[in-house]
């Protein structure tokens, strides 16, 4: 009886033994790097990582230079990046929804360089002065082809250079719309659409020799927006149905603002074209 207790137990544990080993068996990443779901992460060729965060567990567990591939679904996180040459690339901003888990945080909060942030929906950031996408002192980021909207602002670049925003819809946040403020310079904006946001496009605070493109600003209080701000070039945007189509405050003279036929701006509807 003995004996036959002890193989029992043996084999019991072997069992145990399997079941581990297969539970903890290498995953593959289509992106080479990190993966995330709704519930956790993994590195390729490593073990799941369950996570109630997993998109801030992944960061966190990045190497510069590592794509961070992030699965549809919908996630409850504030995601800060304070790691360079960082990727994190949404499965499509149809299909990857992050709200802020505390509205008193922006739901992206960038503070390096290199950080490029696509395919996503960032939203729920409503608390006073929060946003979507925050790049502050990051240079040559790029922020492309999400959707931001429901948002205190939508995507803020502060004392931040040499930063791509592009294909971006960011719709009815509170305040601004894109925002370069504080010395924010040499960035481009462009193919964005800003709609129905108190400011659609804003430049302030000496926020110099910027790129403002291709752009869509409609059913804004201002379209688009250069406050204190010079050496800015804005050419071929659409504004239409503002209340101000191009709100001019400030050193506005030696911005760009080109209406010939090589680059026209079109002003539809707006109340005010240029004020």
């Amino acid at each position: 009886m003995e004996i036959r207790g002890i193989v029992t137990t043996t084999v019991l544990i072997l069992a145990l033994i399997a079941i581990s080993t297969t539970t903890a068996a290498a995953l593959s990443c289509d992106c080479d790097d990190i993966c995330v779901n709704t519930t956790g992460w993994w590195n390729d060729g490593g073990a799941f990582n369950a996570s109630t965060t997993p998109i801030q567990a992944a960061v966190n567990a990045a190497s510069g230079g590592d794509t961070i591939c992030v699965a549809a679904g919908s996630y409850s996180e504030n995601v800060d990046i304070t790691t360079a040459h960082l990727t994190l690339a949404g499965a499509g901003a149809d299909v990857v929804t992050v709200t802020a888990a505390s509205s008193s945080d922006h739901v992206f909060y960038v503070t390096a360089d290199y950080v490029n942030i696509s395919g996503f929906t960032a939203t729920g950031a409503t608390g006073s002065s929060k946003k979507g996408i925050y790049l502050y002192s990051a240079d040559h980021c790029n922020i492309s082809d999400n959707t931001v909207s429901g948002n205190n602002y939508g995507i803020v670049l502060q004392s931040s250079s040499s930063n791509t925003i592009i294909n971006n819809a960011v719709n009815s946040n509170r305040y601004r719309g894109i925002n370069l403020r504080y010395s924010s310079s040499s960035n481009t904006i462009m193919n964005n659409i800003a709609s129905s946001n108190t400011y659609g496009i804003g430049l302030e605070h000496s926020s110099s020799s910027n790129t403002i493109a291709n752009n869509t600003a409609s059913n804004n209080n201002r379209g688009i927006y250069p406050h204190s701000s010079s050496n800015n070039m804005f050419a071929n945007n659409t504004v239409s149905n503002n209340t101000h189509g191009i709100f001019l405050v400030h050193d506005f003279r030696i911005n760009q603002i080109f209406p010939h036929p090589k680059c026209p701006n079109l002003y539809m509807g707006s109340t005010h074209i240029l004020h």
